[in-house]
């Protein structure tokens, strides 16, 4: 610091100034887009108010800051690292988040107070799926959880290896990808399997959905692309 003023003082009193200005317009940009950091929720349901919560994965410490000052708002601890992203409820003022200490849980949003949890059979790392009225895990045990927004259990379904992606929703259906090589379908409501399909090559990335269509790339270096009748048709082939 020292050497950075008596370099400073040796300039004229104009460059100075200018120098001086770049430096303290540079924090403030830095600290606003810092504070200002949009998370995908937000983007995707145009929310610029709400405050910035984040997981700590070293010490599975759930945080809530201020958007406008970045103070803390409450902190949250559990007891094993975080791996999968937390699922934000402006409306009800509630976060649900899976835990490597095999928990689904249920935050305030408001002063981080814990709700209802739920015991699962292995640690949860991906991405789960927030709808209206229920919230969609997959733990490590090979297990997909439909949990109703109070804490009960509406359904489970086993599935035939570990998750490779989160729960994803396609139209009336909830879809998920296995490994190695399959993704699966299951009924919104009671979690009835409507079948599977296996790929040419093993899945190395999350399913993303368009539309009908299910796209996934596989470790031969090829993107496939699947298109999937709605429940409605799937019930009218099965009957004839």
């Amino acid at each position: 610091p020292f050497f950075f003023f008596v370099h400073i003082t040796a300039l004229s009193p104009i460059t100075t100034w200018r120098l001086v200005s770049s430096v303290l317009l540079s924090l403030v940009f830095f600290f606003f887009f810092f504070f200002k950091q949009k998370t995908a929720y937000e983007i995707y349901q145009c929310d610029w108010s709400s405050d910035v919560c984040s997981s700590d994965l070293a010490d599975g410490t759930l945080r809530c800051l201020d958007r406008a000052t970045g103070l803390p708002l409450w902190a949250h601890q559990t007891e094993s690292a975080l791996r999968a992203p937390v699922l934000v409820d402006e409306e009800r003022r509630r976060i649900y988040v899976g835990t490597t200490d095999r928990r689904i849980l249920e935050v305030n949003l408001d002063n981080g107070d814990r709700g209802w949890r739920w015991k699962v059979g292995a640690d949860i790392e991906a991405p789960g799926l927030l709808l209206p009225d229920r919230v969609f895990f997959a733990s490590f045990d090979a297990v997909l959880y439909g949990l109703q927004r109070g804490g009960n259990l509406a359904w489970r379904s086993a599935l035939p290896s570990r998750p490779l992606s989160g729960p994803l929703l396609l139209d009336d259906s909830i879809v998920i990808a296995c490994h190695e090589n399959e993704i699966l379908g299951f009924e919104l409501t009671e979690g009835r399997s409507l079948g599977s399909l296996r790929t040419a090559a093993e899945i190395r990335t999350a399913p993303l959905i368009a539309g009908r269509q299910i796209f996934v790339g596989l470790r031969n270096r090829s993107v496939v692309a699947y298109t999937v009748p709605s429940l409605a048709e799937q019930i009218k082939r099965r009957q004839g």
